[in-house]
């Protein structure tokens, strides 16, 4: 009988430590799970890719009172050849992750306040020149990729917009006509 109470016990306390201070794999999928029907599916994709893939490889296996701020520089250490836009959005989340568990009172503490970016800036893109546009022009005359680099050339168009547009995007009344993107 001695045995079953301490059994019983010991599974009670880490069933108390469990809801106190849960994993970080826990809590990410509990945050996520109370955030995500305010977000467009798009952010909603890319929170869920950032916690699965860069988050939880590195830490998801800590109990949330046990991360440090050096724990959440070594996710970012993990995307240190990237971007610091890239780095950013890794920030971001793991920014909101921490400030949650802290008010919910999952963490003592927010390790993240102090979590910086370095990352290099992003490279600017450079548009076509004059001559490359026709040498582009040329090379796709009478394809059916011709109209898609109409659109993006003078249209200025991304990829993404153009492959989106349907025909009442497309606006030919009036003075001018043009091309509304949504």
């Amino acid at each position: 009988l001695d045995d079953k109470i301490r059994d019983l016990r010991a599974r009670w306390d880490l069933e108390q430590t469990a809801r106190e201070s849960p994993y970080v794999y826990q809590y990410a999928a509990e945050w996520y799970a109370a955030e995500s029907p305010h977000m467009s599916e798009r952010r909603r994709h890319e929170i869920a890719r950032q916690i699965n893939d860069i988050i939880c490889p590195v830490i998801g296996d800590m109990r949330l009172s046990e991360v440090t701020s050096d724990d959440l520089r070594r996710v970012l250490a993990s995307r240190a050849g990237l971007s610091a836009a890239t780095q950013e959005k890794t920030r971001q989340i793991v920014k909101r992750l921490f400030s949650a568990a802290e008010a919910a009172g999952k963490a003592p503490r927010d390790p993240s306040r102090t979590l910086k970016v370095s990352g290099a800036a992003q490279k600017q893109k450079e548009a076509l020149t004059p001559d490359q546009q026709k040498i582009l022009l040329d090379a796709v005359k009478g394809l059916p990729v011709e109209l898609f680099c109409y659109l993006g050339l003078y249209a200025g168009l991304r990829r993404e917009e153009i492959c989106g547009l349907r025909w009442d995007s497309v606006q030919l009344e009036g003075n001018a006509p043009h091309v509304v993107v949504r």
